[in-house]
Formats: structure tokens, sequence, C-alpha cells
């Protein structure tokens, strides 16, 4: 089964529309109180532009789209900066997979911050060469503003983006200004709107929000899924650790930062215990990059494939 998206092969094309399909046909969507720290800009996307919480049939197709293209884009940044050797379509794959694995169905809002998260990871590794990345630094600090801006617990995401322009290249304190003024932009645009319309209110903005370090009462599926998933990627990075070592310094890089960013994630977890299992998917983009060379480390297939096998069969059980 690996071989097939080792090979390009247009089942491959078919094989990731099912994968992409698999979050949206479990059971009855379970809202509770996932987006429980949103703030403004959230609001706005889902009342002017569309539901993020949304079980339509509408909004399910958009999901299952969204999530193809977004495995798309991941499988082409790690084609064309040859992060892996020979993918294929395996981050794809890989991607889709652990979208299914997920103990709840990703809503849209998730399917959106893996995005934001993948278009992030592209402009850091683009930067590592650039001479004069003033724009990406910019775009860069856009996107981390707009995590930060949807809901206040991602604000960990601008250290974290802080800390990865310093380890992706040599950066100056120019540099982080820059990338700290995109950083401000979205907060810019909203508080201005709301001012020009008369309805500036600080607090609802940057409302801590609340946290809560007790365990959620899952079913022991439930916390055998999110164990499997927290676990894969450093699975991944066991299996791979000595091609990543060969690897050139831009790409080391890049693994490590990506790391950083699962430790980072991780810490958002532990404060908001009681929604583990909706957090859990901010964890999706960094888990599947990490994963994905996993496939790719035995000469052999079986072992791939029997981890496919059981993932699959994992993700399928209610």
């Amino acid at each position: 089964m690996i071989t097939l998206f080792k090979n390009n092969s247009p089942i491959a094309l078919i094989m990731l529309l099912v994968l992409a399909a698999m979050p949206e046909l479990k059971g009855v969507f379970v809202i509770h109180d996932n987006i429980n720290n949103s703030t403004l800009l959230f609001s706005y996307i889902n009342e002017y532009l569309l539901p993020l919480n949304s079980n339509s049939n509408g909004i399910r197709f958009l999901n299952i789209v969204l999530l193809f293209s977004e495995s798309l884009f991941l499988n082409k940044i790690v084609t064309d900066h040859r992060l892996m050797e020979k993918p294929g379509f395996v981050p794809a794959m890989t991607f889709l997979l652990l979208s299914a694995l997920l103990p709840f169905r990703i809503t849209t809002f998730f399917i959106l911050i893996s995005g934001l998260l993948i278009g992030l990871l592209k402009i850091l590794i683009i930067i590592f060469k650039q001479e004069q990345p003033n724009n990406n630094l910019i775009a860069a600090g856009f996107i981390t503003g707009s995590l930060a801006a949807m809901n206040t617990v991602y604000w960990t995401t601008y250290l974290w983006l802080i800390i990865a322009l310093f380890i992706m290249r040599p950066a100056s304190v120019k540099e982080w200004l820059i990338c700290t003024m995109g950083f401000v932009l979205p907060f810019y645009f909203v508080l201005s709107w709301q001012y020009l319309t008369d309805q500036l209110d600080l607090k609802s903005f940057f409302s801590i929000g609340s946290f809560a370090f007790m365990l959620p009462k899952y079913s022991t599926l439930i916390w055998t899924k999110i164990a499997v998933f927290i676990t894969l990627p450093v699975l991944g990075l066991w299996a791979y650790g000595s091609q990543i070592s060969k690897m050139v310094i831009q790409n080391r890089k890049t693994y490590l930062t990506i790391f950083i960013l699962s430790i980072f994630i991780l810490v958002v977890m532990i404060l908001k215990l009681n929604v583990l299992g909706n957090e859990l998917m901010f964890l999706l983009t960094p888990a599947s990059f990490l994963f994905a060379p996993f496939f790719l480390s035995f000469r052999k297939e079986f072992i791939p494939n029997l981890i496919l096998l059981a993932i699959i069969v994992l993700a399928v059980l209610r």
C-alpha cells in the first residue's frame, strides 16, 4: 500500500480523497467547549464569512476540499525543499491519515489553523536564504497574529515564531521588529474596525479566557487515540533521525523548528486539559510532518504497511 503513495500513482490521489473524507464520516458532531478562548476575529469569521463549527453538508464538503488541498500543499513543500527522500504522496497521506485518527471530527476552525501553520512553515523555509526577507517576515508575523487573534491561548505561537526566526537565519533586531509589526497588524485591523463602528471593547478582544488542568472524562478508545497521536511524531523522528542528521543545514533547522512547534502546542494542550481531544487538532500539522518520514525509513515495507493499517483501523473505530 505504501508503494502506491511513494510512486505518485493516480490511484493514490483517489485514496487521498477517501482519507480526506474519513473525518466527516465519524458519528455525531460534538462541539463541547472546544473554542472557549476565542476572540473577536474568530467571532467575525464565524458570523460574516463561514460558520466555523457548523455541521451542515455544505461545510462538511468544504472541510474535505480544504483538508485535501492542505495535504497536497504540505506534500509540495516537502518535495520542493527535499525534506524527505523521494516522498511521493507520503506526506499528504500522513496528514490525512492523522486527521482521520483525531478522536473528534475536525472542525473548519482547526482546518483553517492547520492551513495557516502550513503556510507559516513554508515562509520560514523560504527566508533561510533570502537577503531581504522583509515581505515574508511581515507575512509570517501576520499569520501568527491571525492565530493569536482567533484564540488567546495561541499567543504562544508568537514566542515560537521568534525562536524559529533566530534558528532559521541570523536575524537582527530589525528583522524581529518587522516580524512583530506583522504580528500586530491583525489586531490593528480588527480594533480599527471596532473603533470606526463605535464598538471598541478591549476586554472582549484580549480576554485571557479560561484554563483548566482537570483531565476530561473520555472513553478508553479516545484516550488510546490521543496517546497514539502524540506518540507518532516521536516515532517518526526516531526512525528518520539518522537521515535528518545527514541533511543540509536548512532542512535540519526546519525539522528542529517544527519539533519546537510541537512542544509549544503540547504546552497549549496542557493549559486546556479540559478540552484535550479538541486542542489535539492544533498538533495535526507538525505531527504529520514529523511522522511522515517513518514510512520512508525501512527498506522493506512490511512494518510501514502494518502501522498504516493499524492506524486506519484505529481511526474508524468509534
